[in-house]
């Protein structure tokens, strides 16, 4: 045979044979037949010496070759290559992976939903294992079904979130953490779920749970469901004691932006804490604050007075005092109006309202939380080419107000965002 096809102590040695000999044609020899088994297997010196099956060969290579021939021909095709014990092998690799996607997290908005499906699914499992039917369990779920399945879920979310590491400890192989768990001190517990042991694990006074909290990636969609299931139950609890609450129990990577991103993206905190726009300033605005409000403390419309800065004698005490009010006036306008040219805010054009958004209508004498509602249909650009009113439709009809009296409410992308008719001057 080819000698490629062997091993490599064997192959070496068969292609130096067939170097040597060119094309001599080998035949096999049976083990009774083979005059080298006489030494391999051990044989006296005495014996040897008078064996002439040692000195002469078998006895069939004396007998011409058409008596002996055929019958070792056939009985070498008869031999199986894949038999022979120096044939290589084919060494196929194959690689376990855990299947993670066997519960489709995704298609849950609701952690309740999502803990309670889990739950409903472990039911089946186990009813389907037990054969008498009055042992199975029925009825509303127990609090330990949903406990189970929330352990359950949060470790086939760790499978997701780190196959590698899961895959490895499981199998009790060295972990090369990457850069989020390396400061951490995992390890599996007798529920092959993933903990954080830490410097506070010989404490007495905080349970199992609080001292080696499971770990949690924040990209992962369980995760996610988690805080905004907390978020609601703490009454819309801000970030940092969302994010306290849950490290009772969990530990979430990258949980300090998750419970931003939360409590950001939650309807109700933005309707409590809606902000008005703020478009950038027109020159020609003219409710602009002018100075007169702090000096005078009057009306524009009211009442001028005759100069008498230049007035040098004794005057009643009114003039006097109109006297000094006008000499402030002279120097303040000269000193500080100047500096009204640089703004102190709405420096930048900053979010603009886009067509289609979904606004809250700012109202003075009501709480957030009764703001209507609304959708933006209209914008009205001014002469600078800002838009700074809009009309909008509520549930009683459609209204025009400025954007600081429009608070957004979850900004449509800009993909997404439909184009905006064509918009009239801003009405004066």
């Amino acid at each position: 045979m080819s000698p490629h096809t062997l091993k490599t102590f064997v192959q070496n040695r068969v292609s130096e044979i067939n170097e040597l000999t060119g094309s001599a044609q080998w035949l096999h020899v049976s083990s009774k037949n083979n005059a080298a088994d006489l030494v391999s297997r051990g044989l006296e010196l005495d014996a040897l010496i008078n064996n002439s099956f040692w000195f002469n060969g078998p006895p069939f290579l004396h007998e011409p070759e058409s008596d002996w021939l055929p019958s070792t021909l056939s009985r070498t095709s008869e031999i199986i290559p894949a038999d022979l014990p120096e044939i290589k092998t084919n060494t196929i690799s194959m690689t376990s992976q855990i299947n993670t996607d066997v519960f489709e997290f995704d298609r849950f908005s609701s952690f309740n939903r999502l803990r309670r499906a889990g739950a409903y699914v472990l039911r089946f499992i186990n009813n389907t294992r037990i054969k008498n039917k009055t042992n199975r369990k029925t009825g509303p779920l127990t609090v330990d079904e949903l406990n189970a399945s929330m352990q359950h879920l949060a470790r086939l979310s760790q499978m997701k979130s780190f196959p590698v590491e899961y895959d490895k400890m499981i199998n009790n192989l060295p972990v090369k953490h990457t850069r989020g768990i390396n400061k951490l001190n995992v390890f599996l517990d007798t529920d092959k779920m993933i903990r954080v042991g830490g410097r506070i694990s010989n404490a007495t006074s905080f349970s199992y749970d609080k001292k080696h909290p499971i770990l949690l990636c924040s990209k992962h969609r369980f995760t996610q469901l988690l805080f905004q299931s907390e978020h609601i139950r703490l009454l819309h609890a801000p970030p940092s004691l969302l994010l306290a609450t849950i490290k009772d129990c969990w530990w979430p990577l990258g949980g300090t932006n998750l419970a931003k991103r939360v409590v950001r993206t939650c309807v109700t905190c933005i309707r409590m804490k809606a902000k008005t726009f703020a478009p950038i300033m027109d020159p020609n605005d003219l409710s602009a604050l002018t100075p007169a409000h702090f000096l005078i403390g009057r009306p524009l419309t009211a009442p001028p007075c005759k100069d008498l800065t230049a007035e040098t004698g004794r005057l009643p005490r009114y003039e006097m005092l109109e006297k000094m009010r006008q000499h402030f006036w002279q120097r303040w306008s000269k000193q500080y109006i100047s500096e009204l040219q640089t703004r102190t805010k709405w420096q930048t054009h900053g979010q603009d309202i886009v067509h289609n958004s979904l606004v809250l209508v700012k109202e003075d004498n009501l709480p957030p939380l009764r703001w209507r509602l609304g959708r933006v249909v209209a914008l009205f650009t001014g002469h600078d080419g800002v838009s700074r009113v809009a009309d909008v439709k509520t549930a009683s009809g459609v209204i025009r107000r400025a954007f600081t009296k429009l608070c957004p409410l979850l900004m449509p992308a800009e993909s997404e965002a439909a184009p905006a008719p064509s918009t009239s001057p801003q009405p004066h």
